[in-house]
């Protein structure tokens, strides 16, 4: 079952670049996301509680939430510290910041949500199938880190570790909350800030 769903991955994404639609990014993986639910709620049969696709136990978790918070925006500011160059500045529009901000939180919001609904919640869910819950913990956080690795924010084997550790924080948040708020949260502040960084950058601020 879960080479059927990488593969399925795989395929679909293969498909929306052979037709064009990467160009739409990051919109094109909603289209990937909505067709991985719909084989999978649709043709397997999982349901919504084993997706985790609910809001969750939230106010008892903000505690671990907001540490997992800082922990990942510490770890990506130290990443992006020590790099010499501004890798990922040409994904950036050449625009007033003011124009850039609501691009930036588009981008985290619509991001958090493709990757946690893959990765937490379609991976995760079949991967529970086959595991147990710890090792199907460390398999999608393995999954998640491989495809950050060549070309993610963080990336290479520092990105690597960084990515493992918190593709695993959300794995934890999602099973302790038994929903998908909060990993989705955290995850778009996350990538909203890692535009903030790659946008100062750009402007000589950071």
């Amino acid at each position: 079952p879960i080479l059927e769903i990488l593969f399925l991955f795989l395929v679909v994404n293969r498909l929306l670049e052979i037709l064009g639609l990467s160009i739409i990014f990051p919109v094109n993986h909603l289209l990937t996301l909505i067709m991985l639910y719909g084989f999978v709620l649709k043709l397997r049969k999982f349901n919504q509680s084993a997706l985790f696709i609910r809001f969750g136990l939230v106010s008892g978790n903000i505690w671990l939430a907001t540490i997992f918070t800082l922990l990942s925006l510490t770890g990506l500011t130290w990443w992006f510290r020590e790099l010499a160059a501004n890798p990922h500045a040409h994904f950036i529009p050449d625009l007033p910041v003011h124009f850039l901000l609501p691009l930036g939180i588009g981008f985290a919001v619509i991001n958090s949500l493709y990757e946690e609904g893959i990765f937490r919640s379609i991976f995760l869910g079949y991967l529970d199938q086959l595991f147990q819950p710890w090792i199907a913990l460390i398999l999608q956080g393995l999954w998640f880190s491989f495809l950050h690795y060549q070309s993610g924010f963080p990336a290479g084997i520092t990105g690597l570790i960084m990515t493992f550790i918190f593709g695993l924080m959300m794995g934890i948040l999602v099973r302790r909350t038994r929903g998908l708020l909060l990993a989705i949260v955290i995850h778009a502040i996350a990538d909203f800030w890692i535009f903030l960084l790659i946008v100062m950058r750009i402007h000589g601020r950071f």
